[in-house]
């Protein structure tokens, strides 16, 4: 419990400290065609991110946490999941970087000609940061196969504070631009801190290559990742075609609930992981079953709470916004409702990471994949015909329905899957 206390409070401040840079840079430049470009500029390095480091976690947490307590074959076996991390990521964030011009024109079709620009602009900096990030990533679930939860969080949030100060130094003076590259900035530095902490694992690209069992596990997962984790790249297309300062919104709003979610997680679902995979090398799945279910409780709790709090707060939310990104009253009131509507979001997305990390645990790699293409495509419809008929809200809506479709499916499989291993 005090852990789990620790690492709320530490993810919470550095989330806090990301929101509020997101909040600066709408402020200092206004909402408008740029803070749209640089919107969207994140979001293919933030989506490649999310289907790298998905599939480097999935295969190399549970083969990490058994060896917590073997210091030298833990070190090794960092070196192995960095080189391949490297390979990964180096080839999937060049191509994308050498396409810019094409892909920015597909994904962003009602952006002017100045916008499209800006992003092809903005997005190289991401890129590498995403690339930096992608290897801090196995470096933290590194540290927290050994039970080192909190150290990976606090120099995250001490370089999330880092990149905020410099945002305030840099971006009245040199633009929207200089935001890009202070995001690069703070994942070299985290990654560079973080890399000394876990050892100084050597990248070693031949064995990397050469280790096949892994790759073979990674295939599915990147597969599924590959359609399922697009996801917001449909939102992205539908809102450029929405009226100027749209993506800004939806962006604020979606980034403050991606906050929301990540405290829970960090805080709820990632204690559990190396858990599970113990419970799993031990055949005690009834106690596998007991873990995962006092998780989906606790998740129930913690949605109810963000719901509460924003009942409590919409007396005045108007005025905060008005007070933090100098905002119309409508605009506030239409960041509001979309965050209200993401509830549904917020508990798919936890309650998924929980089952998703049992199937996991359970070496089954497959099933997870199998539900998130199908709910990608059911996905891609909701929001889709939630855009067309209802617009921006109907989009966020469609979103939330296909997070909560998804997870129900993944709870009655998993549940028919643990029967069958009860003795």
């Amino acid at each position: 419990m005090k852990q789990s206390l620790n690492i709320g409070i530490v993810v919470t401040i550095q989330l806090i400290a990301t929101f509020t840079a997101q909040l600066l840079v709408i402020r200092m430049v206004g909402v408008g065609h740029e803070t749209d470009a640089y919107i969207a500029a994140q979001s293919l390095p933030a989506v490649l991110f999310a289907i790298i480091s998905t599939a480097l976690q999935s295969v190399w947490l549970p083969k990490l946490a058994i060896l917590n307590k073997n210091f030298t074959e833990w070190r090794n076996q960092q070196s192995i999941a960095q080189s391949q991390a490297l390979l990964l990521g180096g080839v999937m964030y060049l191509f994308v970087w050498l396409t810019r011009g094409f892909w920015a024109k597909l994904l962003f079709p009602g952006f002017l000609s100045h916008q499209l620009e800006l992003t092809t602009l903005l997005v190289g900096p991401l890129l590498v940061a995403a690339g930096f990030n992608t290897q801090t990533s196995l470096l933290i679930i590194a540290l927290r196969a050994r039970s080192l939860f909190v150290v990976g969080e606090l120099i995250s949030m001490l370089g999330t504070v880092v990149s905020l100060l410099l945002m305030i130094m840099f971006i009245p003076h040199y633009g929207i631009e200089s935001a890009a590259w202070i995001a690069t900035l703070r994942a070299v530095l985290v990654f560079l801190m973080l890399y000394g902490i876990a050892g100084w694992p050597r990248v070693k690209l031949k064995v990397g290559i050469a280790q096949r069992d892994t790759w073979k596990q990674m295939c599915p997962i990147l597969f599924g990742a590959t359609i399922y984790k697009t996801s917001p790249l449909i939102d992205r297309f539908w809102i450029s075609q929405a009226p100027i300062g749209s993506m800004t919104i939806f962006g604020l709003a979606q980034t403050a609930m991606s906050a929301i979610s990540t405290i829970m997680e960090k805080v709820i679902s990632m204690p559990l992981t190396p858990t599970m995979a113990r419970y799993v090398a031990e055949n005690d799945y009834a106690g596998l079953k007991k873990i995962y279910l006092g998780g989906l409780k606790h998740v129930s709790i913690g949605v109810l709470l963000v719901f509460s709090a924003l009942i409590v707060v919409y007396p005045i939310f108007a005025d905060l916004m008005r007070l933090v990104i100098i905002s119309s009253p409508e605009t506030a009131m239409s960041i509001w409702l979309m965050l209200v509507l993401l509830l549904g979001y917020l508990y798919g997305a936890i309650s998924g990471s929980i089952l998703v990390a049992v199937f996991y645990a359970l070496g089954d790699m497959k099933t997870p994949m199998h539900i998130g293409v199908i709910g990608f495509l059911l996905g891609v419809a909701l929001k889709s015909l939630g855009f067309i008929f209802f617009g921006l809200y109907g989009l966020v809506a469609g979103t939330s329905v296909y997070y909560l479709v998804n997870a129900l499916f993944m709870y009655f499989i998993l549940e028919k899957k643990i029967v069958i291993k009860l003795p």
